[in-house]
């Protein structure tokens, strides 16, 4: 996607399956998102977004999670935490605080999850002015999550 003459989005949407599906599917969609994201180009803006089905935890000093969020983590989360990796991709809600955590609560438990997320890779985050959990604009049982940036180059380093 162009959004200026010196700069293109890559955008990769994705639903990955929950954990009552059977392994297959699930390894199936892994590969063909992994196919995707192989697929940028060097100089495009990646941006990774979509319900996960994946709790991811936070920690501090991690390159793809960080310290703010739910501490909860299963297999789809170590699974998305170990692609985000190797794709140098930054989850961007956990990065900063939020006015809520979770975007889905269990309806037997009333437990929240932050199952929905946004990914840049991490050369790209100075584009990232912020990411928010939000209210959905639509009827949906998941709050939406909403990235603000900015499509420009860098400033340039100042001469000395």
């Amino acid at each position: 996607l162009p959004v200026s003459p010196h700069e293109q989005l890559y955008i990769v949407n994705a639903h990955y399956p929950d954990s009552g599906q059977p392994k297959a599917r699930r390894a199936a969609f892994q590969r063909r998102l992994e196919s995707a994201l192989a697929a940028c180009k060097q100089g495009e803006t990646l941006v990774l977004a979509g319900d996960f089905n994946a709790a991811m935890g936070t920690a501090e000093g991690d390159t793809v999670v960080g310290e703010h969020g739910l501490d909860h983590m299963n297999e789809a989360g170590r699974q998305l935490h170990l692609t985000a990796s190797m794709y140098d991709l930054v989850d961007l809600v956990s990065q900063q605080e939020q006015l809520f955590y979770g975007t889905w609560v269990h309806c037997r438990s009333k437990k929240w999850y932050q199952l929905d997320r946004i990914f840049m890779r991490s050369m790209d985050l100075y584009k990232v002015h912020k990411c928010i959990n939000a209210p959905m604009l639509v009827d949906s049982d998941h709050f939406s999550v909403r990235v603000h940036a900015r499509c420009d180059k860098p400033a340039p380093p100042p001469k000395q």
